[in-house]
């Protein structure tokens, strides 16, 4: 396990970090602030389906209600309302979460204090998926080149008039700001459907604070292309190179620490993926030592698109377990599927038929 840290020290004498670990009597402090968060790593990856975390118990207990937690960046729920002295709180992930590292983070603006905290853990080592191992290879062919981007959005702009998420697209001294958290992000989508991205590269504001796009991730499609780790100083292009081509529908930048996400532009480099990709797959089935390779072509169909079904509704937070479920959004008419409020919030169904 490595050493224990927070976002900023209440005292730098005491309230430490590591007052975690150190028994009912002590605990940790931050400062005061909506995304304040403290840490604890691991030392290599574990599946994770839950935490507990014991409130300080001789003061202000309710400051602990509503505290997300995660692992690793992905998030496993959050500490219920109404938080009192000195109780252990069970946090329950939805599902196994993987990764190396558990964080608390503030929603309110609250200092954040904790005297205890539990992981529970199933298996360490890597992530197995059933049925053998199998590869998706997309042909390419050619160097890499600029993809070209469109409809823009963010989750949180920092004013509606000015530094607007199409900024990002436009070049210039216009600068796309979010307001400032965890999870704050900006996203875009590839012109032409999917893409195959190998590196993006992007553009820090050109004014100030340079230093506020370290930490941020870069995602394709959902899927991690890599994080910004240095500060390329301001109005300087910093380049994101993924470990191996990423296929998907959008690229998004997401903060990780409690920050402004600011950026002057956002240039993926790829190829595009036309109507017809090659895909090849190798499995190895568990009953027999023999190894299977198989090769298809998938073409995108002709015509107008039409309506998918969907079936198995989920959410993870949802408002009321009563109410505002999440069957509703397929229902039609006038019921309402709504989650609890906070960052990650997410409704979800699979489609009829895989």
């Amino acid at each position: 396990m490595s050493s224990a840290k927070q976002s900023t020290n209440y005292s730098n004498s005491n309230y430490l970090p590591d007052y975690a670990f150190k028994g009912p009597n002590k605990f940790t402090h931050t400062k005061k602030g909506v995304g304040q968060w403290w840490e604890v790593g691991f030392g290599q990856d574990y599946w994770v389906d839950r935490v507990r975390v014991l409130n300080r118990k001789n003061c202000c207990g309710g400051r602990l209600a509503k505290t997300e937690v995660f692992i690793g960046d992905q998030k496993c729920g959050q500490v219920e309302p109404g938080t009192k002295n000195g109780q252990w709180y069970t946090v329950e992930c939805q599902e196994p979460v993987f990764g190396n590292k558990v964080r608390l983070v503030t929603v309110q603006k609250e200092y954040l204090s904790i005297s205890g905290i539990e992981v529970y853990t199933g298996e360490e080592g890597e992530v197995e998926e059933e049925g053998g191992d199998e590869t998706e290879e997309i042909e390419v062919s050619g160097p890499a080149t600029k993809l070209t981007l469109e409809k823009p959005s963010m989750n949180r702009p920092y004013s509606n008039s000015n530094y607007k998420a199409d900024f990002a697209l436009m070049g210039g001294s216009k600068t796309t700001i979010t307001k400032r958290g965890v999870g704050n992000w900006w996203k875009a989508s590839f012109v032409g459907g999917d893409a195959v991205v190998e590196k993006v590269r992007v553009k820090n504001r050109h004014d100030c604070c340079g230093a506020r796009i370290v930490g941020t991730k870069v995602t394709v499609g959902g899927q991690e292309c890599g994080i910004i780790t240095s500060n390329p100083g301001d109005g300087k292009y910093i380049e994101v190179k993924c470990k191996e081509p990423l296929i998907g529908g959008d690229i998004q930048l997401t903060t990780t620490k409690n920050t402004w996400l600011q950026i002057n532009a956002v240039e993926p480099f790829g190829w595009s993926v036309s109507s017809t990709k090659t895909v090849s797959s190798t499995s190895s089935g568990s009953a027999s030592s023999s190894t299977t390779t198989s090769s298809s072509t998938i073409t995108r169909p002709s015509g107008p698109t039409a309506k998918i079904p969907l079936k198995d509704p989920s959410m993870n937070q949802p408002y009321s377990t009563s109410n505002f479920k999440a069957d509703f959004a397929l229902m039609g008419g006038s019921k309402t599927s709504i989650t609890k409020s906070g960052v990650g919030m997410w409704w979800k169904a699979t489609f009829v038929g895989g």
